[in-house]
């Protein structure tokens, strides 16, 4: 998440999840059946203003985050209808999808990159994240095999989220090996 003050308000958090019993992270499809739509609250501790972008074990991203991502080509996302609540407003926010990125890649120059030794696969600590080329095959979104949690965006997508100006959206630039 980002700090408040990197968003110039008090941002919103979600709590009250329903507990789905899947990987998000995995890169695979599904294999159960999803039952929509997935209800989630904010906590009354933080903000009203809704983000487009929330990483909770259930990655909750808005409408309009999605449409930005399939304008710059990205086909590798299941969706699922979901409903944001706040009882403070009585908002009932339906213009958000939970999301599935298919797709997950072995693709970090580990000689080049920067990282907590001790950490392991699937868990990697970095501090400099070195990109392979080779191994993306021209994908457009796809999470990171060596830390399934970072989702790695091409350069057309992070374009079109800059200039939707998305909240609670940062790109940072990773570095790409030399081919």
């Amino acid at each position: 998440m980002l700090a408040d003050e990197d968003l110039g308000y008090p941002q919103s958090q979600i709590w009250k999840l329903p507990f789905v019993f899947v990987s998000w992270i995995s890169g695979t499809r599904h294999s159960k059946a999803i039952p929509t739509p997935i209800e989630v609250e904010l906590n009354p501790d933080f903000g009203t203003n809704l983000l487009d972008s929330y990483h909770e074990y259930i990655p909750i991203w808005s409408d309009r985050l999605v449409d930005v991502l399939r304008k710059a080509g990205v086909d590798n996302l299941d969706v699922y209808d979901v409903i944001i609540r706040d009882p403070r407003t009585g908002l009932k926010a339906s213009d958000y999808k939970a999301v599935n990125v298919i797709g997950s890649k072995d693709c970090v120059d580990m000689e080049r990159s920067e990282y907590d030794s001790r950490s392991e696969r699937g868990a990697r600590e970095f501090s400099r994240l070195v990109i392979d080329p080779k191994k993306i095959h021209s994908m457009k979104l796809f999470r990171l095999l060596e830390r399934p949690t970072i989702v790695i965006i091409n350069e057309d997508v992070k374009r079109g989220i800059e200039t939707a100006q998305l909240r609670g959206v940062r790109a940072d630039p990773v570095q790409l090996s030399p081919e």
